[in-house]
């Protein structure tokens, strides 16, 4: 049930909603304001008046705010259409319901009802917001303007309220809210200091990581004025005028974006970011600045560059940025009609110290010789390190190139002087190939053969020298690199053929008889015929093709021997030369070999290797374990070309050598009385005290035979009984032997 209003004008009614309220500005005090003025300005008349009531009522009828009159019970009387669209109820539904039943949620009722009961009592007028429920159980929120109406005598006859549907607003504002809120969180919690200035150059919002960056005090947030700020940040900078002008340039170019680097007075580096802030239609608000320290970023960099570009032993160029520096450099001379020197260097015996001292000592000599080389180049040259113990050198901007000859000289001076090494003193020199852009070449890869090749002309001249390019080495560097091609394809089994052992007897001088003989390559070009062994070998071990062709040799001169084993008596022995390159190389194992001679048979007796003086002199650890692995098998060791190398008996002793071959160079010259004389029988002396048979190599004549016969020498070989035969001439004369023809 509700209480029916007595007569009471409307203008009374609206007058008593609207005083309390028009001091706030709002949609609904100005709808009532217009209500007051205009029944102000016409009511002179009772007719004025019921006519002004009428006008009023429907001002209230079709406002869009909604219009509710409720009586002291709170039970609804009025009820415009505004409302009928907010709430969902139509008039005739709303007229005679409580409000708490009608358009107030279940949570709120209490509360509601307070609020309405503080109307009645204080007649004053009140606005609140609050949650209401519409017809189809929907929430939504409401402004309320809400005044009691009191008639003449001061008694509540009611109250009247207009409520503002504020729902998306309210969504919106919470929505904005949470995006500040993220915005303000996410900028005080970035790496990044950022800073954020309108157009007129007032401070909109800093963070505090932007303070820590610039080590700034943090009152400093307070500031209203960018150039407050600015004045203190220059303090900080390394260039205060060129990052001032920077800044200035950005405001007056206000569309740019902007990335570049800050350095800092105490060495740091910052990354500062700005761009401008635009809205929608493309209006400027301001300029957004964020900072970033990459201090540790740019050293990590400046390590990765370094390490990428310079030796990390001796602190030069390394090959990337040498190649970086020459092309620059020819570049340079193309322009301005100059000359580029190439200076190659590579260091004589210092494999030698590398083994004997050990490679600390080594890296301490390079580190020395990369500083004695730097003494004597102008600062715009460049020197590094190519690799191991090779050192080059470029100079550019040259225009007199005979100064060239004195920097070489100077230089091998210096690295033909001792080097003091801790308690070490080593000895070394170079030999330096020298060529020019463009006399000899135009690129750079063309200067650094020609320099390569100059040098290894100096080595061949007797080192500790130069040289300069010549053409005559290109055509021999192109004849060496075919060979090497020829030489690869030789060795491919689809090629076999090219590649020959020839067997040269060994007599023994005792009796005669040839139960050993020495296996030697000869390699039958298709095309040049036989090659002659000083032409390839060397370039083989030069090129380690040398384990290639070892490894066949060892295999068919084995093979051979367990057939002739077979046929001629088990104590036929077969000798197989070998390469120093073979035993320092990672990939050689004598156990490969050794399960090739189980494979087929062979005892470890039927076969000697031949070593030279100086694999016994560069042992290493491998070196020593490979040769012991020979011993234990009971494959026996030989020793050749005795008496040209630096053996001593200490290493004869250490390895169990079991022959030593005596060089042919003191056998060709072999006479009575002869200084070779005395050395060949001193030799065979010694190596029979050490329990050590000698082999006479190059034994031409039957003088020769007969003095070394008188020596007690035990075995010789050489032209006077036979040359080197195929394997079937070979074989003919052990059969001839055999039969005792």
């Amino acid at each position: 049930m509700f209480t029916q209003l007595p007569d009471i004008t409307a203008l009374q009614v609206m007058k008593k909603l609207a005083l309390p309220l028009l001091l706030t500005f709002t949609p609904a005090t100005a709808i009532l304001g217009l209500m007051l003025k205009d029944a102000d300005q016409r009511l002179k008349t009772e007719e004025d008046l019921q006519a002004s009531e009428t006008r009023l009522s429907l001002h209230l009828q079709n406002t869009p705010l909604a219009g509710v009159t409720w009586d002291p019970d709170f039970y609804c009387v009025q009820w415009n259409r505004a409302a009928e669209r907010i709430f969902g109820y139509t008039r005739e539904e709303a007229l005679g319901q409580r409000a708490t039943d009608l358009i107030v949620p279940e949570w709120l009722k209490p509360q509601t009802d307070n609020v309405f009961r503080s109307l009645l009592v204080q007649k004053d007028g009140q606005r609140n917001t609050t949650e209401n429920v519409t017809k189809d159980g929907r929430v939504i929120i409401c402004d309320w303007y809400s005044t009691p109406i009191i008639d003449s005598r001061g008694k509540t006859l009611g109250v009247i309220s207009l409520a503002d549907d504020i729902t998306e607003l309210k969504q919106a504002t919470r929505e904005l809210e949470f995006k500040n809120l993220m915005l303000t969180t996410q900028q005080e919690s970035s790496v990044d200091g950022i800073l954020s200035v309108d157009r007129e150059n007032k401070i909109i919002s800093i963070n505090r990581r932007m303070l820590e960056i610039w080590s700034l005090p943090g009152d400093l947030r307070d500031l209203v004025e960018v150039e407050q700020l600015l004045k203190s940040a220059t303090t900080k900078v390394a260039n205060p005028a060129a990052f001032l002008s920077r800044v200035n340039y950005l405001y007056q170019h206000y569309e740019e974006i902007s990335n570049d680097e800050v350095t800092m007075l105490d060495g740091r580096t910052l990354e500062c970011h700005s761009s401008p802030m635009f809205g929608n239609n493309h209006e400027y608000y301001g300029r957004l600045w964020m900072f970033r320290d990459i201090t540790a970023r740019k050293r990590s960099e400046e390590i990765i560059w370094k390490q990428a570009n310079f030796d990390s032993l001796t602190g030069l160029a390394n090959r990337q940025l040498l190649h970086d520096r020459l092309e620059q450099e020819i570049q340079k001379a193309h322009r301005v009609g100059t000359k580029v020197a190439l200076l190659y260097i590579d260091l004589d015996e210092f494999k030698h110290v590398n083994d004997t001292l050990g490679h600390d000592v080594g890296d301490h000599l390079l580190i020395d010789a990369a500083k004695r080389i730097n003494k004597y180049i102008r600062e715009a040259d460049t020197v590094a390190r190519q690799g191991g113990d090779e050192f080059i050198i470029v100079m550019g901007d040259l225009t007199d190139v005979d100064d060239i000859s004195r920097t070489a000289d100077e230089i091998l001076e210096q690295l033909s002087l001792p080097f003091h090494l801790g308690a070490e003193k080593a000895y070394v020199s170079a030999s330096m190939g020298i060529t020019f852009y463009p006399d000899d070449a135009l690129r750079a890869e063309d200067l650094m053969r020609n320099a390569d090749q100059a040098m290894y002309a100096a080595k061949a001249r007797g080192r500790n020298c130069y040289q300069y390019f010549t053409p005559s080495m290109q055509e021999h560097a192109v004849t060496r690199m075919q060979l090497v091609r020829d030489m690869k394809s030789a060795i491919n089994p689809a090629n076999s053929g090219q590649f020959q052992l020839y067997y040269q007897p060994i007599i023994d001088l005792r009796d005669g008889s040839v139960t050993k003989a020495e296996a030697l390559i000869r390699w039958y070009h298709p095309e040049r015929g036989f090659i002659p062994l000083n032409e390839f070998i060397k370039l083989a071990e030069e090129t380690r093709i040398i384990i290639d062709i070892g490894d066949w040799v060892f295999r068919e001169a084995t093979l051979q021997c367990a057939n002739w084993r077979d046929r001629f008596g088990d104590d036929f022995q077969i000798s197989i030369n070998t390469s120093p390159v073979q035993y320092h190389s990672e990939h050689f194992r004598v156990s490969r070999w050794l399960d090739y001679m189980h494979t087929i048979n062979l005892p470890g007796k039927a076969v000697v290797v031949e070593i030279t003086e100086g694999l016994l002199m560069e042992t290493t650890g491998k070196v020593t374990s490979e040769l012991l692995e020979f011993r234990d098998a009971g494959v026996q060791v030989s020793l050749d070309d005795f008496g040209t190398g630096y053996s001593s008996l200490a290493y004869l002793k250490k390895f169990d050598i079991d022959y030593l071959k005596i060089d042919q160079s003191f056998v060709r010259e072999l006479e009575n009385g002869s200084d070779d004389m005395a050395l060949c029988e001193a030799i065979i002396v010694m190596a029979h005290k050490l329990g050590i048979k000698v082999v006479a190599e190059g034994v031409e004549t039957e003088e020769q035979k007969r003095l070394l016969m008188a020596a007690s020498c035990d075995y010789a070989q050489g032209y006077h009984f036979a040359r080197p035969l195929p394997a079937r001439d070979f074989e003919a004369l052990l059969t001839r032997r055999l039969v005792g023809v």
